[in-house]
């Protein structure tokens, strides 16, 4: 079954092939010798820093609460950064591939919904 993201605030859709890394397999790979081609993003429950060790890539990272509303974000991350930490209140990450978030327009306080 599909699994998105949609974007209350501005009424678009931020994912509509979503990975959720449920598992420690999931977690630990993350986006490590992967890319966006057969999903377009990533979501990491449970979850308020992340690293972006062994990537080849730049992405663009949503910090979200529990009532999954952005409360920080990174724009164009590039690789081997140790550890980004979103705001206390994070609960969640969203990994997107870079340019998403100016693409969409997406900012601090978006009510997003996870759609599964």
């Amino acid at each position: 079954m599909k699994k998105s993201i949609y974007n209350e605030t501005t009424k678009n859709y931020i994912s509509e092939d979503l990975i959720i890394a449920d598992s420690f397999f999931l977690r630990a790979r993350g986006l490590i010798q992967r890319n966006f081609s057969k999903f377009d993003g990533i979501l990491f429950e449970n979850c308020n820093s992340i690293h972006t060790l062994l990537m080849h890539m730049n992405i663009d990272i949503l910090f979200v609460n529990k009532e999954f509303v952005v409360c920080d974000l990174y724009k164009n991350v590039k690789p081997w950064k140790f550890f980004l930490f979103g705001k206390r209140s994070a609960k969640s990450v969203i990994e997107l591939p870079a340019g998403t978030i100016s693409r969409l327009n997406i900012e601090i306080n978006n009510k997003l919904r996870l759609e599964k």
